[in-house]
């Protein structure tokens, strides 16, 4: 990492990309419109229950489907022990050691729904799935990479391009410029702090545990912060948080050659990585069940005709 430098005040943020949501606007209100090609989500998405509209916790996993759903989650984490040894030091840092309330995800009729609304502790837990699911049920869709690129970067920023052998090529980019500065987005700022290792959690299963989500870093604030919490990450589109906090599922899959499986894509980074990732950071190792502490989404739309 480089050494750190002065945050330089961000150039004020155009808000002409933030319409009143009514019929003659091309996209709803909490999107930005980039270009009148389509509609992206400001913020991180939240996630409510499609049937009362109440709050699910962005803690656990916001579903009741599947195997590993918010009931086996609750179940699987409520007894689980924390190492003795492990304890005082947490207790010295304020951990939250207690499962975090449950939300709307608890109950048995649970419909997950994306919510764009700042504020708001981002969703994580989520798998492609699920956030596929819960666009859907707020009449979106999830974003292809380009898509969330083109946002991510500001208005007159890079395009992709393909190189010599076909590969598509993102240039490496940041929402506030081309060079990195680290604090303007919750990235690179819990150097050696891997949140499943303070718990004493060591595979990707013992990741599930939700307390994850909610522990505090170096500056006693939880390391997983409100989708607007970094208002200089961002650009003249009005989007905010694409990097850092928490990955954000994209619609772009792949087919692994050593073994031959659709494999999901997550872009953005995300709050425990200690590097310099840009909007160009994509990881595709994944499938599409597979979910942890820093995994997230936002949500796009086609333009209103």
């Amino acid at each position: 990492i480089p050494p750190e430098t002065k945050v330089e005040s961000a150039a004020p943020v155009q808000n002409y990309y933030l319409p009143e949501e009514t019929k003659e606007l091309p996209c709803p209100k909490g999107m930005a419109n980039i270009e009148n090609k389509y509609c992206i989500d400001q913020y991180e998405a939240s996630i409510i229950d499609k049937n009362t509209g109440e709050d699910a916790s962005p803690h656990y996993i916001p579903s009741q489907e599947g195997v590993c759903d918010a009931e086996w989650q609750y179940n699987a984490f409520k007894d689980k022990e924390i190492d003795q040894l492990i304890i005082p030091q947490l207790l010295i840092e304020g951990q939250p050691l207690s499962m975090p309330p449950r939300g709307a995800e608890q109950s048995s009729s649970f419909q997950p729904k994306a919510v764009s609304l700042p504020g708001k502790i981002p969703a994580s837990y989520v798998n492609k799935i699920i956030a596929e699911q819960a666009c859907v049920n707020a009449g979106k869709r999830l974003c292809t990479r380009k898509e969330w690129y083109k946002a991510c970067v500001w208005p007159n920023g890079p395009s992709p391009y393909l190189n010599e052998k076909g590969e598509e090529i993102f240039p490496e980019t940041y929402p506030y410029g081309l060079t990195y500065n680290k604090g303007k987005c919750n990235l690179g700022l819990q150097t050696n702090r891997w949140p499943p290792g303070l718990l004493g959690r060591k595979n990707n299963q013992e990741m599930l545990d939700p307390r994850i989500s909610a522990l505090l870093g170096k500056d006693g604030l939880t390391m997983k912060r409100e989708n607007n919490a970094f208002p200089e990450c961002a650009n003249g589109y009005a989007v905010y948080n694409m990097l850092g906090n928490v990955h954000e599922i994209v619609s772009d899959i792949r087919t692994a050659v050593r073994f031959p499986k659709e494999r999901v894509t997550f872009v953005g980074s995300h709050y425990a990585r200690s590097g310099t990732e840009s909007c160009a950071e994509a990881t595709k190792d994944h499938g599409d069940f597979y979910t942890d502490y820093s995994v997230g989404f936002r949500c796009c739309k086609d333009v209103r005709e």
